[in-house]
């Protein structure tokens, strides 16, 4: 069975929040929901008061980041949202890299090239990430 966890972008104080942090902070301030679309959805938890809602209010300063399974070269968890480069390894072009985003489309995880838009879906290939699009957009214009 594949491992569901997400990380969030708090649009607001501009970082990157972990539910793995949560233990060190005493409280994750984001309740991952599932919407009646069957997505998940971040909820403020100030919309909740002793596990019931009082206020269905969708947070759009979150933006969730969903867990792909995968791992970069370097063991690090890949998300949706982050940047990664896929070396060539051709001896004669050092710097024969290509960069993706990791984006959900047709039914799973894709790497989409940021030269030429086309997608490639082939898990085994030895990414290693670099940023993601929030903390780092000038990785995806100076593509």
């Amino acid at each position: 069975m594949r491992e569901i966890k997400f990380k969030v972008w708090d649009k607001i104080d501009k970082k990157i929040l972990y539910e793995k942090d949560a233990d060190k902070q005493g409280d994750f301030p984001v309740l991952l929901a599932v919407g009646f679309h069957g997505l998940p959805i971040a909820i403020d938890k100030d919309s909740f008061r002793d596990n019931e809602i009082i206020g269905w209010n969708r947070d759009h300063n979150l933006v969730l980041m969903q867990y792909t399974c995968l791992k970069d070269k370097n063991g690090k968890e890949i998300y949706e949202g982050d940047i990664v480069e896929y070396d060539h390894n051709i001896p004669s072009q050092p710097d024969a890299k290509e960069r993706y985003i990791v984006e959900w489309g047709q039914g799973g995880f894709y790497f989409k090239s940021l030269v030429d838009n086309e997608y490639n879906s082939d898990p085994t290939l030895e990414v290693e990430i670099i940023g993601n699009i929030y903390e780092n957009p000038e990785l995806v214009e100076a593509s």
